[in-house]
């Protein structure tokens, strides 16, 4: 049924781009994609709806990677993101050609993510849509993840530390916590940025907490970091500090009420590991953080083993590193983390240095991204790099469009 669902969306995307252009298409990309990921075990030949979904979007918005759009500054810190990721590409397709080719496409939805957002949107209307369709995009996983919490309906057995994740209908807890971080960011924006009416304000507010409530009952340790640090950038880079803690610790109050009263118990077993380790009880460190330390272990013996043209050029294949860093070093060799290396630092300093209006959530991103390269490969998730370098260029290339929406909000 889900699948079907998603077949008729893909193709309602198709002919809204046909009739409407390609900003109302993208809306129903952003409120739909939720659902489309939900059918990640059915494919059509070898191709799943969401790879399918990825080819697609390119070729839909393909007129949107210009320089003309985002500034030449921008446009090329994407090219060297893309360079990065894909320099050792050439030798992946002569080894494993459909690795290579899942990769390429992800690679190139990842540059097409530096032009899209901010092509698409130039007005506080379309603004105002693009944030709404993207908190529409998040009500279905947590839908399912409360529903799944309030039931114990388990459809994917996940565990960790012997808690029960609530993935609702996904692979792994990474798109039930993205989607719930991805709606938080839009509720938050959508409240900074507009004026709505009080019964609007309330129900994103309950859409706020109820993100909260997915992110945690996946128990992930990425997700709980990213949600503090969040709350730290907001309160220490907001205009007005003082009211910003007093609205984090207000919302937090509210989220811990929500939660119930095993959040404390919980959230000490979620991290037993890490602590068992800094305690002694665990001498292993590569035991802490799910495992982690023993994939690492091999992807480096994988790179170590190599020639030296292997270690500097990498070999193309994509694997489950678990480190984007490790990821790209394995994919794209020595040269390719340089790359990378200068492509994060660059990026940094831009976020650092923003003396917009909106610091605070740009900051949440950069925060996200960096927590996530550290567990995870950013680079294999097309769309929240859609998202997230859309949301960041935006902030950067048309910073005046949120400091005059903000400035409505102070002043009038």
């Amino acid at each position: 049924m889900l699948f079907y669902l998603a077949c008729i969306i893909i193709v309602a995307i198709i002919i809204t781009r046909i009739k409407e252009g390609p900003f109302a298409a993208f809306l129903l990309i952003v409120a739909t994609k939720s659902i489309v990921d939900a059918t990640w075990e059915t494919k059509i030949g070898p191709l799943s709806l969401i790879a399918i979904e990825g080819i697609l979007i390119p070729i839909m918005f393909y007129k949107s990677m210009s320089k003309h759009y985002v500034g030449k500054g921008w446009a090329n810190l994407g090219i060297l993101l893309f360079v990065a990721l894909c320099f050792g590409i050439a030798y992946g397709f002569l080894f494993n050609p459909l690795n290579a080719l899942e990769s390429f496409i992800k690679y190139i939805n990842i540059l097409l993510a530096f032009f899209l957002i901010p092509y698409l949107i130039d007005t506080p209307e379309k603004l105002k849509k693009f944030l709404i369709a993207l908190m529409i995009g998040g009500i279905f996983p947590i839908a399912i993840s409360i529903f799944q919490g309030q039931t114990g309906i388990v459809w994917s057995e996940r565990k960790t530390v012997g808690l029960t994740r609530m993935v609702g209908l996904y692979h792994d807890a990474f798109p039930v916590r993205f989607y719930g971080y991805f709606t938080l960011i839009g509720s938050a924006l959508y409240l900074f940025l507009f004026r709505p009416k009080t019964y609007a304000k309330l129900g994103i507010f309950l859409l706020m907490l109820s993100s909260v409530y997915a992110i945690y009952n996946v128990f992930s340790k990425a997700g709980m970091l990213i949600l503090v640090m969040s709350g730290l950038c907001y309160v220490i880079y907001a205009p007005n500090k003082l009211k910003s803690a007093f609205l984090v610790i207000t919302f937090s109050l509210c989220a811990f009420l929500l939660l119930g009263e095993k959040m404390e118990s919980n959230i000490e077993q979620l991290f037993s590991k890490e602590t068992g380790f800094q305690s002694g009880e665990i001498e292993d460190a590569r035991y802490t953080l799910a495992g982690r330390g023993y994939i690492w272990e091999e992807m480096l013996e994988n790179w170590e083993k190599r020639s030296a043209i292997g270690k500097f050029f990498g070999d193309g294949i994509n694997r489950p590193a678990h480190n984007e860093f490790l990821r790209v070093l394995l994919v794209s060799g020595i040269i390719g983390v340089f790359l990378y290396a200068l492509f994060f630092i660059r990026i940094g300093i831009l976020g650092l240095k923003y003396r917009g209006k909106v610091k605070p959530f740009l900051l949440m991103l950069l925060a996200m991204y960096l927590i996530d390269c550290t567990g995870l490969t950013p680079g294999d998730y097309y769309y929240y790099n859609i998202l997230l370098w859309g949301f960041i260029g935006l902030f950067l290339m048309k910073s005046e469009l949120f400091d005059d929406l903000r400035n409505k909000i102070i002043y009038y």
